[in-house]
Parts: structure tokens; sequence; C-alpha cells
């Protein structure tokens, strides 16, 4: 069940950081991965968090 809710908030990650990185430049791709990197660390702390 984590497999799988990582894998459902990790599929719309991997979308958005290709259609930034073929449409942007460095600074927005720069700024727009470290969005992705602390949306997808809370995604986990929330997902691997002891319920």
């Amino acid at each position: 069940a984590d497999r799988l809710v990582a894998a459902a908030f990790g599929a719309p990650l991997v979308m958005a950081g290709a259609m930034v990185w073929t449409c942007a430049d460095r600074r927005l791709l720069r700024t727009t991965a470290v969005l992705l990197a602390v949306t997808a660390l809370c995604a986990l702390v929330v997902v691997l968090r002891p319920h």
C-alpha cells in the first residue's frame, strides 16, 4: 500500500519534472526542482510516518 501511495505521488512529480525540463530555462528549472523535491519529501514523511 505504501508503495502504491509513493507511486501515486511520484508519477505526477516525474511528469511535471519532464514538462518543466522541456520548456523551462535553467533558473526556473532549478527552482521547480527544489519545490518538487520538498513536495516529495513532505509526501514521504506523511506516508512513512507511523499511524
